[in-house]
């Protein structure tokens, strides 16, 4: 199963309503959350008032599917729920030990950001004790993981790669393939949103809204591809336009 969940449990809704109430009601932990911050904040678009009582209700929910996708195998929601432990977040205390557990389940599950997370977590000895071995280990897992992610056409993982091969920590430095990963990425996340893939027009909207190895900064760019996100159905990209 492919779930699609918020990384970050504050990144809320602001213009999907129907949306995200569907998705939840089929178990989409992603709408859950975006649920539960628009009953936290309140949203004047759909005159929402704050609802401290439904949006525990919708963000428990999030969770509990997380772990029940994460138990089942899906990497992805392993690493939406250490991430929860990673910092204070809404109702849960920051818990490092807890957080590598679901960051190793992750990288069990083939899931490469929670290899390169884990890696991090032994290289400075975060709920874990410093081990530079094992760090480089989890390190190397998740770069084998991107480029098959890559190879597949998926346009994180070669954001990613132009990351790391830019860095030169991990691997030795190549800005040359750092700069063709970077170019792959953008291309991937520009035919998808020509496809109306809403993450897709969210990705490229991002990189004109901040600027990024391979796109100037212009907000004038960015704002017609967040609408297009938003009316596809990405809830982040509603509240940029916000």
């Amino acid at each position: 199963m492919v779930i699609s969940i918020a990384i970050n449990a504050y990144s809320y809704n602001y213009g999907t309503l129907i949306v995200n109430t569907e998705g939840c009601e089929k178990g989409e932990p992603k709408a859950c959350n975006d649920l539960a911050g628009m009953y936290l904040s309140g949203s004047s678009k759909y005159n929402l008032k704050e609802n401290k009582l439904l949006a525990q209700k919708y963000y428990d929910k999030s969770l509990r599917l997380s772990k029940k996708y994460c138990d089942e195998g899906n990497g992805e929601a392993c690493y939406f729920l250490a991430q929860q432990y990673n910092g204070m977040r809404w109702r849960i205390n920051q818990n490092y030990k807890t957080m590598v557990k679901y960051f190793s389940k992750g990288c069990q599950n083939n899931y490469a950001e929670a290899c390169y997370e884990l890696g991090g977590a032994y290289k400075r000895g975060k709920g874990v004790e410093i081990d530079k071995k094992r760090s480089l280990s989890f390190y190397n897992k998740s770069v084998k993981y991107f480029k098959e992610e890559c190879n597949a056409n998926i346009g994180k993982s070669c954001e990613w790669l132009g990351f790391i091969y830019s860095l030169g920590v991990i691997v030795k430095e190549d800005k040359k393939l750092a700069k063709a990963y970077y170019i792959k990425s953008l291309d991937i996340f520009t035919k998808e949103c020509e496809n109306k893939s809403s993450e897709g027009c969210y990705q490229v909207a991002l990189r004109y809204y901040y600027g990024s190895k391979m796109t100037k900064k212009n907000i004038i760019k960015a704002l017609p591809l967040f609408k297009k996100s938003c009316e596809y159905g990405e809830s982040s990209s509603c509240r940029y336009i916000k």
